[in-house]
C-alpha cells in the first residue's frame, strides 16, 4: 500500500500543477493594439507602433513591444461602466503635448482597468482641467 502511495502521489501532484497552469493561462487577458502616436505608459515614453497589453494577474498590466519583450509594467485598479464596451479601447489623456495611457477597456466587458498615476502625474491632473481625451479604437462614455 505504501508503495502505491509513493507511485501515485507524484502523478497526482503533476496533474494538480498542470491544472493550475492551464487555469492561469486561460485567465490571462491579452490585447494587441496599434498606437499611432508617441505615448507614455507610466513614467516611460514609447514611440508609435504595435504593442500588446497583457493582464496576467488582477490589477497588474504588462506592455510588450512588437517582438514580445516586456517593456513596461504598471499597477491598475478596476473601473466599471453601465454599458459594455462595443470594442476594445484604450483611453489616453493629452496634456503638455503628450499622450498618456489611462484606461483599458475590453470588447463586451463592462469593467475596465485604470492605470495608477505617478505622484507627479497625479499632481498635474488635479491642477489642470482635461484639455482633451483621445481614444485608440473608438470612444468610451
Amino acid at each position: 500500500m505504501a508503495r502505491f502511495v509513493v507511485r501515485t502521489f507524484p502523478l497526482l501532484m503533476l496533474a494538480v500543477v498542470g491544472l493550475a497552469v492551464t487555469a492561469s493561462a486561460q485567465s490571462m487577458r491579452v490585447i494587441k493594439v496599434s498606437i499611432p502616436f508617441e505615448f507614455n505608459f507610466g513614467k516611460q515614453q514609447f514611440p508609435a507602433g504595435e504593442y500588446t497589453l497583457v493582464q496576467s494577474q488582477p490589477y497588474f498590466l504588462l506592455l510588450r513591444d512588437s517582438r514580445g519583450r516586456t517593456v513596461g509594467q504598471l499597477l491598475t485598479k478596476g473601473i466599471d461602466s453601465s454599458t459594455p464596451a462595443a470594442a476594445t479601447e484604450l483611453k489616453f489623456d493629452f496634456s503638455e503635448g503628450q499622450h498618456r495611457l489611462i484606461e483599458v477597456w475590453r470588447e463586451q466587458d463592462s469593467s475596465g482597468e485604470r492605470l495608477y498615476l505617478t505622484k507627479s502625474q497625479n499632481a498635474l491632473a488635479t491642477q489642470k482641467s482635461v484639455e482633451s481625451d483621445e481614444t485608440a479604437g473608438g470612444g468610451r462614455p
